[in-house]
């Protein structure tokens, strides 16, 4: 198959992905690629992703007739694909050469995420066979621009979205989930996986047994980045789910978004703890109105049953 077969293929899939609404992350399982690999650092294929830094993530996919950057066997170890027949895979420690040697991949995101949305954001991960040690950190990180302040192979960024220490990465036999929810600032344009913590900051943990070499290597899968209000399946096992109130400060009438299906009671206090509203929220977002009701501060409480799951102050201004 050819570039130029490869290019309107990709431009096929940007359309349906725009359609759908669902997934912004294009070619999320590095399916869709201008050649088979043939070498180490290969990413560049698997168009549009890209590396931020130094740093020459590789691509692997079952159709290579190379050894080193096949599917499932690799130079790195075993894996079969968690999705497809194609991954990703990035050095976050090479600690046998230089301290915080770091990879990382990047892709734009299909349209820039919208202020005060919730969205959810996954991908896959799962250590290289060959890796001597691990860690719980890794990150997504999204951003407004392709930009990366890098401090020698170390990105200086504040992942928003962050593995767990209970979501265990130290395993070689499977692929795991990193997951998160998060609230856009808007104009998110970017994203970026990999590891954001020095190696004093990494809390690297050793394989259960030895391996020849000391690094950490990990392959990369399956990374998705969704609304929430269009699949709040995925956002409510996230556990809190988010409630947000907009406009705030309010002339009259302000908008509840919550990222779950759960229906919630609201109850609105005057500054004077009097209760002077009820409504139940059905819906992901809803309309409340302060029209008939004075200036001056409200307090907001939601109820899922009798449980008061989140409380906000409602600031109402004249018109």
């Amino acid at each position: 198959m050819g570039l130029r077969t490869y290019f309107f293929l990709y431009l096929s899939l940007l359309c349906t992905w725009y359609s759908q609404g669902q997934n912004l992350v294009p070619n999320p399982s590095f399916e869709e690629s201008t050649a088979c690999p043939s070498a180490y650092s290969q990413l560049n294929h698997c168009v549009p992703w890209f590396s931020k830094t130094q740093g020459t993530p590789d691509y692997y996919d079952s159709c290579s007739t190379q050894f080193p950057i096949g599917v499932p066997s690799n130079w790195a170890g075993n894996q079969k694909a968690h999705t497809g027949a194609a991954y990703a895979g990035i050095y976050v420690s090479q600690r046998y050469l230089f301290p915080n040697i770091r990879e990382y991949i990047s892709a734009p995101l299909l349209q820039p995420l919208q202020r005060g949305v919730f969205y959810y954001v996954s991908f896959y991960a799962s250590l290289a066979d060959n890796s001597s040690h691990g860690t719980h950190k890794l990150g997504a990180f999204l951003s407004d621009s392709n930009f990366a302040a890098v401090d020698n192979w170390l990105m200086k960024a504040k992942p928003q979205i962050l593995n767990t220490a209970s979501n265990s990465l130290i395993n070689s036999e499977d692929w795991v989930r990193v997951q998160g929810v998060y609230e856009a600032k808007g104009n998110e344009s970017f994203i970026t996986i990999g590891n954001f913590f020095s190696d004093s900051a990494a809390q690297f943990q050793n394989q259960l047994d030895s391996r020849p070499w000391n690094l950490s290597y990990y392959y990369i899968d399956d990374v998705l980045l969704t609304p929430c209000d269009s699949n709040p399946a995925l956002c409510e096992p996230m556990g809190n789910y988010e409630i947000k109130v907009y406009p705030n400060p309010t002339s009259g009438e302000f908008t509840v978004y919550k990222t779950t299906a759960k229906p919630l009671s609201l109850k609105v206090y005057n500054d004077i703890s009097q209760l002077v509203m009820e409504m139940e929220l059905t819906d992901y977002k809803s309309k409340v109105s302060l029209a008939d009701f004075s200036e001056g501060i409200y307090f907001v409480r939601f109820f899922e049953g009798s449980e008061n799951v989140s409380n906000q102050k409602v600031l109402r201004h004249k018109e």
